[in-house]
């Protein structure tokens, strides 16, 4: 058999090179409408658990800065929050199956979590008040993002 152009050779995956009917992006927003379900579960679960806790799970240097100043206690009870979910994201099968990863974080400014495709760049753990800022500080970097909302609870101490 002799070698050349075969222009009548069927391509071997022609429906991964075309999608005319943009079905690829129906697939994309079922995992992403997955992921933001099974994340904000997980933040509801979590939430709740610290804020049964003594002191809401703040650390003894955290509630000496929340009893100078209230405004610390956003920051420090978000804080803890983000940190409980990511540790139980990072140990979620499903979620790893579908595609999400943590972000290391460490007081950078990027979202808490990564997406698998374009539908769902990223996500972030914040309260509905403080998402027009996330959105701010990451949307010209990462594109458009999905809340993961929470309800700080009132302080307890």
């Amino acid at each position: 058999m002799e070698g050349g152009d075969n222009f009548y050779f069927f391509a071997p995956n022609s429906s991964m090179w075309l999608d005319v009917l943009g079905l690829a992006t129906c697939k994309e927003k079922a995992i992403c409408k997955k992921i933001r379900k099974r994340l904000q579960k997980i933040a509801n679960e979590q939430n709740a658990k610290l804020s049964k806790r003594p002191f809401r799970g703040l650390t003894p240097r955290q509630v000496t800065n929340v009893k100078k100043s209230h405004f610390a206690y956003f920051m420090h009870y978000g804080t803890q929050l983000d940190t409980q979910v990511k540790n139980v994201v990072r140990n979620d099968k499903i979620l790893k199956e579908l595609g999400l990863k943590v972000t290391p974080g460490g007081g950078k400014k990027i979202p808490d979590f990564t997406g698998p495709n374009s539908a769902c760049k990223w996500f972030d753990l914040t309260t509905k008040k403080a998402w027009a800022k996330h959105m701010k500080d990451y949307q010209n970097i990462f594109g458009a993002g999905k809340l993961i909302k929470y309800t700080r609870p009132p302080r307890n101490f």
